[in-house]
């Protein structure tokens, strides 16, 4: 009956070992769960970083498309500018004489003015 008895007791040392176990089982899982959601809220700021990036490259291209056009237009009214026609009505409304003779300066290497 003794040996039963000694048999269903643990020995002091058995109790830490199975104490050491166990703190050391709740530690894992502690950590486990640590680290779960330390690496399931890294996830969550990497996708919204990378769904944050998606959408400003779709804006700054929608604005190059944007100025893409509006460089179209401005050229074609440069170029409607800058035509013959233009230059024309211009000269029609400043109202310029049509001269018969142009006279020019003339300079003589050895001649210096003074005041």
């Amino acid at each position: 009956m003794n040996k039963k008895l000694f048999s269903r007791m643990q020995s002091p040392r058995s109790r830490t070992t199975s104490l050491k176990s166990s703190f050391s089982l709740k530690l894992f899982w502690i950590l486990s769960i640590i680290t779960l959601f330390s690496l399931l809220a890294f996830y969550i700021f990497q996708v919204n970083k990378g769904i944050s990036e998606r959408y400003f490259i779709q804006a700054q291209e929608n604005k190059l498309v944007e100025l893409t056009e509006e460089n179209k237009s401005l050229e074609i009214d440069a170029v409607g500018m800058s035509s013959l026609d233009n230059a024309l009505g211009f000269l029609e409304e400043s109202n310029l004489e049509k001269t018969d003779k142009i006279y020019y300066i003339r300079i003589f290497e050895n001649e210096v003015v003074t005041k």
